[in-house]
């Protein structure tokens, strides 16, 4: 299929725009210690430019939204969300710049737009390294076995202590004393009933067993020899 060089004129065209940018030193980075390898990457790898030893950086791209991210190893870097208008792509004009938060929708472009060119400081220092936990004795105590044995210690140190003041007193020692008699009452009750329970369950199967014992047992009857019929015949 060709095409005539008047409908290659009528076809929309994609203007180009540089992106630039500065990573300047802070408290957390320094420029002179940056790695070769640090860079600038649009649109998570779609295109990027390596960061120069002085810390700038320049990437053509495409008008649009486009997400830039700045990767130095050891340190995190904020992502922003450059957004080039067709009437942005002439060197005089600026792109509208915003940080990018990837819980939240884009800001409106009438809002109020971050300083370009771009100025890129280190946000944090990237730590791998995860210290082990120390002893929580406050973790300890909330255990449920630490508790019930704590519970068992109690009772054992306090409850001969309530024994005896129990027994000092006449009226408080007889009121224990029925108390407990009545308990292995209850005990002896639930123990009986149990046990005719079983008992009950299993009476039908010792009868029936019983019955199949008292039938009398069969007789094996004798049966009659069987002559062959050619002998019998041979003799008369």
């Amino acid at each position: 299929m060709r095409f005539s060089p008047l409908t290659l004129l009528t076809l929309p065209v994609a203007l180009a725009a540089t992106i630039k940018g500065t990573l300047t030193s802070n408290s957390i980075f320094n420029v002179s210690s940056l790695p070769p390898s640090a860079k600038v990457v649009l649109d998570h790898g779609a295109a990027s430019t390596f960061v120069r030893a002085d810390g700038s950086f320049e990437l053509t791209t495409t008008e649009g939204r486009h997400v830039l991210d700045t990767e130095v190893p050891g340190f995190a870097f904020p992502t922003y969300i450059v957004t080039i208008l067709p009437s942005s792509s002439s060197e005089d004009a600026q792109p509208h710049v915003q940080l990018h938060h990837p819980a939240r929708h884009p800001y409106p472009l009438d809002a109020p737009s971050l300083p370009y060119p771009l100025v890129v400081r280190a946000g944090a220092v990237d730590d791998y390294y995860m210290p082990a936990p120390g002893l929580n004795v406050l973790g300890l105590l909330k255990s449920p076995m630490v508790l019930l044995m704590l519970g068992s210690a109690v009772m054992m140190y306090f409850m001969p202590k309530m024994m005896a003041n129990m027994q000092a007193d006449p009226e408080m020692a007889r009121e224990m004393a029925e108390t407990r008699k009545k308990m292995q009452g209850m005990q002896g009750d639930w123990a009986a009933s149990l046990s005719g329970m079983l008992a009950g369950a299993s009476a039908p199967e010792d009868t029936a067993r019983a019955a199949l014992a008292q039938q009398p047992a069969p007789v094996a009857r004798p049966q009659k020899a069987s002559t062959p019929r050619g002998r019998g015949k041979g003799r008369r």
